[in-house]
């Protein structure tokens, strides 16, 4: 990852910008669909956890309830993914004992789900955050269940 590489000494790579990616990826002509696997929004997200259930190696999904599925945790109407990557969960041991901050955004599609961000103060004293969830819920039930 980039981030590790930073030394006391910038270089032009330790300073990407999202032109950058852009360019790269016309250049390689790697088609983007903005990440839509299919035009009905929970068909879509369904599609994306199972790929990544499907993979072992790389499980960024904590926990997944679809709203109309029925699990003890949450009610039939509910819904709610966690998701938090390997690199997020490094960073969440390495600076987890220090800060931690929770937020939640709502208003974010027409949905109203919120997103709720776990995040560390990194060695840099930026936030970073560690573990994202989104739910159409936000109460003590589903801040346990994100912890």
């Amino acid at each position: 990852m980039t981030r590790d590489r930073i030394g006391k000494k910038l270089k032009r790579v330790d300073l990407l910008t999202r032109k950058d990616v852009l360019n790269v990826q016309r250049s390689f002509k790697i088609e983007s669909r903005d990440g839509i696997r299919h035009k009905n929004d929970a068909v879509s997200v369904d599609l994306w956890v199972s790929q990544f259930c499907n993979d072992n190696e790389k499980i960024p999904v904590l926990y997944y309830k679809k709203q109309g599925e029925k699990k003890e945790d949450l009610e039939e109407s509910d819904f709610c993914l966690i998701i938090m990557n390997h690199y997020q969960q490094e960073m969440l041991m390495k600076f987890g004992k220090n800060i931690v901050a929770i937020d939640s955004t709502h208003g974010l599609n027409n949905y109203d789900f919120l997103m709720t961000t776990l995040m560390v103060v990194d060695e840099f004293g930026e936030g970073f955050p560690v573990t994202y969830m989104f739910s159409n819920r936000h109460d003590t039930h589903t801040i346990i269940l994100f912890f």
